[in-house]
């Protein structure tokens, strides 16, 4: 994601801070010649937008038709590749077109004009590759969020979220589409402007899926730690009421419950943070610390059972209790 983002931010940026002589001076130069490449920019353009359009439509095609998640998943893997190749190309003509027209500054003549006129063209050419990017983006995400843990409230509004920034996306793409034959500069750094507005958006979203998915990961494992909890207070009790010396089981038991207990204290504290709008590699540290607490209370569990196994009897006490769970 974050490659994504700087992408997407030097190559918008890069657009944005279009030379301020490029269009003015076009006015300057031949008017016939100047309409006739307008003519060729426009269709070149639409031609470029109905063949991405087409593409876009066989990747939407076949991730409709997949009948796992997991197809669905890598269909938008191989999507989110060709994207992103089209976007670092139309983002590298555009660094290319930029540097050469450098020279350009106060110049009427063939060769610069031949070079602002493919400005444009890549120009556009690179919004379009950026609008897509994102929309592709969001897409996947909101396919992340649909298929991962349960329907909730707060998962619906994302996705409606989601849905909107798509809507907004897939109208500014139209706007470029449709840019004419002289877009003006006015005009090419609005659509650049809304797009970076759009990439924060992205930016939001892909935060909010990215604790959404964590949590709903993290209350499933919750509840089966609550089951589990309860499990061992029962296997505890019947050893105790056999007379065994069950030290070290209370000590594992304590051991787990702790691990339990930091786990959960660490996805509040990640919650807080994605609330308070906090960078997401404070979302992440906290995150990545909750699942060693929870890997850890995995291994404590490992150990507790053998220690509950070591005991006499303590593998039939275990398997009355897990009989009583199955049957309660």
């Amino acid at each position: 994601m974050k490659k994504l983002i700087a992408i997407l931010f030097m190559g918008v940026l890069l657009f944005s801070l279009i030379p301020l002589g490029v269009m003015a001076e076009e006015n300057k130069e031949d008017i016939k010649d100047s309409e006739r490449a307008g003519k060729l920019n426009k269709m070149e353009l639409r031609e470029y937008a109905m063949k991405r359009r087409e593409d876009i439509q066989q990747f939407k095609d076949r991730i409709k038709n997949a009948e796992t998640k997991e197809e669905r998943l890598k269909i938008m893997d191989e999507r989110r590749e060709r994207f992103k190749a089209n976007l670092e190309e139309s983002r590298m003509k555009l660094k290319d077109n930029k540097e050469k027209l450098v020279v350009c500054r106060g110049k009427l003549d063939e060769t610069c004009s031949k070079l602002k006129q493919e400005y444009k063209e890549n120009s556009a050419v690179f919004l379009l590759n950026a609008a897509d990017r994102m929309i592709e983006h969001l897409e996947k995400l909101k396919e992340k969020i649909s298929s991962n843990g349960s329907e909730t409230e707060a998962k619906k509004e994302l996705i409606t979220k989601i849905d909107a920034r798509i809507t907004k996306l897939q109208e500014i793409r139209t706007e470029i589409e449709n840019l004419g034959e002289n877009p003006s500069k006015e005009d090419v750094k609005r659509l650049a402007k809304e797009l970076r507005v759009g990439l924060g958006e992205v930016k939001m979203h892909n935060k909010s899926a990215m604790w959404h998915n964590f949590s709903d990961r993290f209350a499933g494992i919750l509840v089966k730690s609550e089951h589990l909890k309860t499990r061992l207070d029962k296997v505890l009790a019947k050893l105790e009421e056999k007379g065994l010396n069950t030290t070290n089981v209370e000590v594992k038991i304590n051991e787990f419950n702790t691990h339990i207990e930091d786990a959960k204290k660490l996805h509040k504290e990640a919650k807080a943070k994605i609330e308070a709008s906090s960078s997401p590699s404070e979302v992440q540290e906290l995150m990545k610390k909750s699942k060693e607490h929870l890997k850890l209370a995995h291994s404590t569990l490992k150990e507790l059972v053998k220690e509950i196994k070591n005991l006499n009897e303590g593998q039939k006490v275990l398997k009355e209790v897990t009989a009583e769970s199955l049957t309660a």
